[in-house]
């Protein structure tokens, strides 16, 4: 049977779902950077208030506030299933909302067909391998409440829908607040656009307001603290272009480069075949690639601030995008995007499963921690920069200590107005300053100037010191305080003396 130009099997959205799952579960390590140390804080919050250890260094904030989608739902589960499993069920639970997101956006806003397969990659992405899981879960959610507001649901009462929105705004809400402006400004373009089309009626108006409501009583009624203010900092115009193409790159710059050009291709052949787009989608897309070129890289309390909008921006024009019948060529032009978004699957389970390999040996040199001691990591960046984007998961695989060996790692992430746990007292690593709600419990100059280290002092206070790429000329320096007590690679691992 010849390929239909408005229609796709429905057994191919599904075979994408499994291509979008299977580097979670061949990994032997998923190494997404944040990741590790979020589920670290779901064990610590599994633990309190009943375990004296874990309660003498920490205490439980809040449960009811935003950026707690991984804690709310990981923490149940980890007294009954190992946290990795848990880990591999959270980053696919975000997968599977994202697919499903997408494919009722494309059917509600009657623009289902070929095209709309592409954005169902898009959830593999700069931010999801920064393990941003709060974030993505909210987007994904996101995608989700402006699914039913494109329908036709929203044109008469009907109770399903005003509870699914409800529901659905509570959650974007609790996981992360970056879902809830994504959905406000989604609110305040699709207003804009329905009286601007005049097909505003009081049914719009009362299903764009309906997610914000529980928003709004979770906020005035469990008030977050206001979290450490983050210096703003823009970005240069080439980190911007090199970003834009997150929704395409992996772990190598020059293999990402091809996927780029399949994608360009295929794009320019299905211009050529003659393009057309869901004017709403095709807005809310613009939209949010707008905030993407005007947002700075830091604000608030987050960083890769305005890289996060390029999930909504490719979710809304890659379902707003059809080919006009008869198309000419358009066969090649799917061949050509899907053949791209394949390839960077393959790429990016290639590289999952070797960088789980290396973390895998990191994580047996980091078993030989004893319970209940105290870890301080210090990882440094290779010098090369392609290097950089393959080692950055490092960062935080330390705190993979904290739930395999019940140790406590000092960067695990506890912040005031952030996460649901905060630290009891300092660890005393920059004396005289009260370090117990921030995130930069490490002083600066042990990265800036790594040369002013005091490992008297870290040995002091400290039970283990792991280091990655630590400078040659501080090896004897450690020595002097620290036993070495195992290395594999670019690993060592330090025991106080």
């Amino acid at each position: 049977m010849p390929m239909a130009i408005d229609r796709t099997p429905n057994w191919l959205a599904w075979v994408v779902l499994a291509l979008l799952l299977l580097p979670l579960w061949l990994s032997s390590w998923l190494p997404t950077t944040d990741f590790t140390n979020h589920l670290a804080r779901c064990w610590i919050l599994s633990k309190l208030p009943a375990d004296s250890f874990w309660a003498e260094h920490y205490q439980i904030d809040s449960w009811i506030a935003s950026n707690r989608g991984m804690d709310l739902l990981v923490t149940p589960l980890l007294s009954r299933i190992s946290p990795e499993i848990v880990g591999r069920l959270m980053m696919s639970l975000i997968v599977v909302l994202h697919w499903a997101g997408v494919r009722l956006l494309a059917r509600q806003a009657g623009t289902m067909g070929w095209l709309t397969l592409v954005p169902l990659f898009f959830v593999h992405n700069s931010i999801y391998y920064m393990g941003f899981v709060n974030y993505c879960l909210s987007a994904a959610l996101a995608v989700l409440v402006v699914s039913i507001w494109v329908g036709p649901a929203v044109h008469s009462w009907n109770w399903f829908t005003a509870v699914s929105l409800l529901v659905l705004g509570a959650a974007t809400y609790l996981s992360h607040l970056g879902g809830t402006f994504c959905m406000t400004m989604a609110a305040a373009f699709c207003g804009a656009f329905d009286l601007w089309r005049r097909q505003w009626t009081r049914w719009k108006l009362l299903y764009y307001s309906l997610p914000f409501l529980p928003a709004a009583v979770l906020y005035l009624g469990w008030p977050p603290q206001a979290p450490d203010p983050v210096p703003v900092k823009w970005d240069n115009i080439t980190s911007k272009l090199l970003k834009s193409m997150s929704l395409f790159t992996g772990y190598d710059y020059q293999l990402d480069a091809i996927v780029v050009a399949l994608f360009v291709a295929g794009a320019f052949l299905a211009w050529r075949a003659g393009l057309e787009w869901e004017p709403r989608l095709a807005g809310l897309g613009l939209l949010f690639s707008l905030l993407f070129a005007v947002f700075p890289f830091t604000l608030a309390s987050g960083s890769d601030a305005y890289t996060r909008f390029i999930i909504p921006a490719g979710i809304f024009l890659g379902t707003a995008a059809r080919i006009r019948p008869p198309g000419r060529g358009w066969q090649a032009a799917v061949i050509l995007l899907l053949g791209a978004m394949v390839l960077k699957m393959a790429l990016l389970t290639g590289s999952w499963m070797e960088l789980g390999k290396e973390a895998r040996k990191q994580i047996e040199l980091l078993d030989r921690v004893e319970p209940h001691s105290i870890l301080l990591p210090l990882v440094y960046s290779p010098p090369s920069i392609a290097q950089q984007k393959r080692e950055r998961f490092v960062s935080n695989l330390p705190a993979a200590v904290v739930y395999r060996r019940d140790a406590l790692m000092v960067t695990t992430f506890a912040a005031k107005g952030q996460h649901p746990i905060l630290l009891r007292k300092p660890f005393g690593l920059r004396p005289g300053v009260d370090d117990t709600f921030g995130w930069g419990r490490v002083p600066p100059e042990y990265f800036n100037h790594p040369e002013l280290i005091d490992f008297r002092h870290v040995f002091a206070t400290m039970d283990y010191l792991y280091t990655w790429r630590l400078p040659e000329s501080l090896q004897h320096r450690v020595l002097e305080y620290g036993t070495l007590i195992g290395e594999t690679g670019h690993g060592r691992l330090y025991r106080r003396r």
